[in-house]
């Protein structure tokens, strides 16, 4: 019985890490927000891709149209490659998109485009590009009080 368990047990672990670790290429064709985008790939498949790591202020939001328009510049139109690590509450894809071999959730944060969602992030790297993008007062950072999103989806 125990070994049954465990054999099953080692079954569902697998089958849970092929749904959550996996990589998608296609073109993006819609760009949602900051941090949300739609990828096709070559046989047809949408998927709703939201950014790993990073959270972009909300479209209402002060810096929202900005933050929109700073990913829709990257990859709007664009082949890109997907590395999806898990799926949220909305079930959309929750990846790490690259450009040319180019982390674009780390280009946001560094151009000021998006924070680090410190609650889901442990890649010291972005922390890093992030400070940076503070002192150098990149985009959203040139705001003396920038409001994060988590905390301006908190007061609505």
């Amino acid at each position: 019985m125990k070994i049954f368990f465990i054999s099953v047990s080692l079954l569902f672990s697998s089958v849970l890490f092929a749904e959550t670790d996996s990589t998608i290429v296609g073109f993006v064709t819609q760009v949602y927000d900051g941090d949300t985008a739609t990828v096709v790939t070559c046989d047809g498949t949408t998927h709703k891709i939201r950014l790993a790591k990073i959270d972009a202020p909300e479209l209402k939001q002060v810096h929202g149209k900005e933050s929109k328009w700073c990913l829709s510049e990257k990859i709007a139109n664009k082949r890109v490659t997907v590395h999806v690590f898990n799926k949220d509450l909305y079930q959309r894809e929750v990846g790490e998109i690259f450009l040319d071999d180019k982390s674009i959730n780390a280009q946001l944060v560094q151009e000021g485009c998006a924070w680090v969602y410190e609650t889901y992030n442990k890649d010291l790297s972005l922390i890093d590009l992030q400070a940076r993008a503070k002192i150098l007062k990149k985009g959203l950072w040139n705001d003396p009080q920038p409001i994060a999103p988590w905390d301006y989806r908190k007061n609505r």
